[in-house]
């Protein structure tokens, strides 16, 4: 309505100016565009030819970051990875159910019957695509470190569940309640790389 518009007072050319940027940190959001992205600002940054007035090289740190920020849950605290994965994976399991119930085959990330991957799982995803996100984003933005060290200390906590899961399989088929599973893992490694006089900046 147009008590609402929070745009009426741009001009043509500035209102398309940002549905541009809206779009394009939309489309940032698909992981498959993440990796080209990440080549060309790592090429940029190893270059040393990044410049924070190019408007090329802003929207890649856009991309980044929307990236950073929809892989969220992988550096908040423990508790909070634990529950976001056990909700989401709740989803995609009950997902997978309903398929099998229709005589389809889920695939491997929906199908309940391999539960017991999951700690592997997560080691490569964040491994593989957050750890990557993170480390490229302190590149560009220092003060965010505390994401990459959150990151690094679900990741180790993650490899334990799989050490774990993978010497549990020579005995039980049964796969570890990632909702309550402990680690050995102490928290004081989350915030490692951070200045614990600065609270405000660890993620929560």
């Amino acid at each position: 309505t147009e008590n609402h518009n929070i745009f009426k007072h741009f001009s043509s050319k500035e209102y398309r100016l940002v549905l541009d940027d809206i779009r394009h940190c939309i489309l940032a959001t698909d992981l498959v565009l993440f990796f080209e992205n990440r080549t060309k600002l790592n090429r940029l940054l190893d270059d040393h030819v990044f410049d924070w007035n190019n408007s090329e090289h802003i929207k890649n740190v856009q991309s980044l970051t929307m990236t950073a920020t929809d892989l969220c849950a992988t550096y908040k605290s423990w508790t909070n990875q634990q529950n976001i994965v056990s909700t989401i994976m709740d989803e995609f399991w009950e997902e997978g159910d309903e398929e099998k119930r229709q005589g389809l085959e889920p695939l491997p990330l929906m199908n309940r019957s391999l539960a017991y991957e999951l700690p592997k799982n997560q080691v490569n995803f964040i491994g593989g695509i957050c750890i990557p996100c993170y480390e490229l984003l302190e590149r560009v933005l220092p003060d965010s470190s505390p994401m990459l060290a959150g990151a690094r200390s679900n990741l180790q906590r993650w490899q334990e569940l799989a050490d774990q899961q993978r010497r549990n399989s020579r005995t039980s088929s049964s796969p570890i309640d990632v909702a309550t599973a402990e680690t050995t893992t102490s928290t004081t490694e989350y915030t490692s790389s951070a200045s614990s006089s600065d609270p405000a900046r660890y993620p929560s």
